[in-house]
């Protein structure tokens, strides 16, 4: 395991755990479950071993080097999905969930689409993703930011300043 992995590790299962813990917990739940699929998806390697089953069977019709043109298909596919259902989310639940879970749930839905770029594997987009930063991977610093801010989210939620915005207080009836 490098120090990519490792971070993804942390940052998913950090979120995971804060969906568990949060408030509402249903909903908090299903995300809480997602963050530990990424785990395990980290830990597996399925996106890289599907790629890699792909680019075999391209090589075998001898189609391989066309492949470009169905990535970039593939990709605009995968955004438009996860723009829909983005949408969907966010009409969804911010009417019931309150600001914390449209923001959670949003946030990984994109860390979702990294998983689905990485397996697309578009070499324009993996140059970017796999560069190094800091020791890192761009790909770890995004999984960080979107973990970390969902596990804030989790945790905002279960101390009740979810829905509301930072700063106000619903009144306490007496």
């Amino acid at each position: 395991m490098n120090a990519t992995q490792a971070a993804g590790l942390l940052a998913f299962g950090c979120a995971g755990i804060s969906c568990f813990m949060a408030a509402r917990p249903r909903l908090w739940q299903a995300l809480g479950w997602c963050h530990a699929a990424l785990c395990a998806e980290l830990l597996l390697g399925l996106r890289h071993r599907l790629h890699d089953r792909a680019d075999s069977a391209l090589r075998d019709a001898q189609a391989y080097e066309g492949r470009g043109d169905w990535q970039w298909i593939l990709l605009a596919v995968a955004v438009g999905v996860g723009v829909f259902f983005g949408i969907a989310i966010y009409g969804r639940i911010a009417r019931g969930g309150g600001r914390s879970l449209t923001v959670a749930t949003l946030l990984s839905l994109m860390a979702l689409m990294l998983f689905v770029m990485e397996t697309i594997s578009l070499h324009s987009v993996d140059a970017l993703l796999y560069r190094q930063f800091d020791g890192l991977m761009v790909i770890g610093w995004l999984w960080l930011m979107t973990g970390g801010a969902v596990s804030v989210c989790a945790l905002s939620s279960r101390a009740g300043v979810s829905s509301r915005g930072p700063g106000s207080r619903r009144k306490k009836r007496r």
